[in-house]
């Protein structure tokens, strides 16, 4: 495998860091442990007083020692940290540029954005049709002639809002079904095995809308209760589940997309490995922190 360049340069330095805390970190260990060992056994009252001077001494030495070690800690934490950010940087758009497979899976992350801006306009839709028809309902139930069996004209006026908004529900519905159709032949293209957004059941609320007024009141009252109560559910219920398992979805697709990338940077740390000389160690540290340390 072939490493660029400056990302050679990153993977090195990332390296020689590794190994200086591999050394500080058990050095500032053994240094804390004499520390308390040494204080736990402060000589008495009665010791002589050069005795007493030389405990001191040994135990300022001790924490000086131990400070400069935790400062060495602490600068390697803010350089690793800012390293492994260039070095993330560089591997996704390695990735990008070497692996079209990659570049056209990053496409699912734009689904997901699609599919949740949908969902803010869908729960809009569907609060709208909870409204309509109820609207209707009670138009319908207001000057219903029984021996003719016909409907009220303010009951007809009413019908277009309750089936338009019903017909626009059910577009949303199959909008939101081909994003995730579409998310799936990407992951299925580019070989993404990773949990697909979620997909609703088609509804036929405008046919059943529509129907509603060609039966007698009794059972129109009955069809309007199951259908309000459906797009109510679904308004209340089903999109917070919708919500939830889009972003379950999202996270398992954002794993799935950060495990290619972290493999391709695990090849591409054996790749450098050989050339990392441990003799170069601090030299390399040490220029790491002039450059890094403030970020």
């Amino acid at each position: 495998m072939t490493v660029p360049p400056a990302l050679q340069d990153l993977l090195l330095r990332e390296a020689h860091l590794r190994l200086s805390r591999e050394a500080i970190q058990p050095a500032l260990t053994r240094v804390e442990a004499e520390y308390l060992v040494l204080e736990a056994n402060k000589p008495s009252l009665l010791a002589s007083k050069h005795k007493q001077e030389a405990h001191e001494e040994n135990l300022s030495r001790l924490a000086e020692k131990r400070e400069q070690l935790r400062v060495g800690l602490e600068q390697l934490d803010r350089v690793e940290a800012h390293v492994g950010r260039l070095v993330l940087k560089e591997v996704e758009d390695y990735c990008r540029s070497a692996h079209p497979e990659y570049l056209q899976a990053m496409a699912i992350r734009q689904h997901r954005a699609d599919w949740m801006h949908w969902l803010e306009r869908f729960t809009e839709k569907a609060a709208n049709l909870t409204r309509a028809l109820g609207t209707l309902r009670n138009m319908v139930c207001t000057g219903y002639s029984r021996e003719q069996h016909t409907y009220s004209p303010f009951a007809i006026q009413a019908l277009p809002p309750a089936s338009e908004g019903a017909k626009e529900v059910e577009a949303e519905i199959k909008f939101a079904n081909e994003i995730s159709r579409l998310q799936e032949q990407v992951m299925q293209a580019t070989g993404v095995a990773a949990e697909i957004l979620p997909r609703l059941p088609e509804a036929d609320f405008s046919q059943r809308v529509d129907a509603i007024m060609l039966l007698p009141l009794v059972e129109a009252q009955v069809q309007f209760e199951r259908i309000i109560g459906e797009v109510k559910a679904l308004h209340e219920q089903g999109i917070p589940q919708l919500r939830a398992q889009a972003e379950q979805a999202g996270n398992n697709q954002d794993e799935v997309l950060l495990g290619f990338v972290a493999l391709r940077l695990e090849e591409m740390r054996q790749t450098v490995a050989p050339e990392v000389n441990p003799q170069d160690t601090e030299q390399s540290v040490a220029e790491s922190e002039r450059r890094y340390a403030e970020n």
